[in-house]
């Protein structure tokens, strides 16, 4: 039943596997903060374009809605993928269930899921 499927949902979202390595992930966080300039510049004026252009991404992107529309909310969509990035790197332990990162990583991965859905 539905409910069962969502507790185990939920279950699954709130366990951290036996292979997450924290401190690793620490040392990523720091890496990503470290070059985050260079990382923004790279990802506006190079992954961004390339990956915009794709024809199967674009189909993707113009039948979710994500980059259409007026100017102001293509930009905050562009925020709020930032604000992933940032929730997720700027502290250590952010990703641990139920903290900032982890919070956001479950929202975008509820918004995929959604967009998979009407995709399919």
């Amino acid at each position: 039943n539905a409910e069962s499927v969502g507790a185990m949902a939920w279950k699954e979202l709130n366990s951290t596997p036996a292979w997450v390595n924290w401190d690793m992930i620490a040392r990523g966080q720091d890496v990503f903060c470290r070059q985050a300039p260079l990382i923004a510049v790279v990802l506006f004026h190079v992954s961004l374009v390339g990956g915009f252009s794709a024809p199967l991404i674009t189909r993707v992107l113009a039948q979710s809605g994500y980059l259409v529309g007026s100017g102001r909310a293509v930009v905050q969509r562009l925020a709020d993928t930032g604000r992933l990035l940032v929730d997720s790197c700027a502290r250590h332990g952010a990703m641990q269930p139920g903290r900032e990162g982890w919070c956001s990583a479950v929202r975008v991965r509820a918004l995929h899921a959604r967009v998979r859905r009407r995709l399919l």
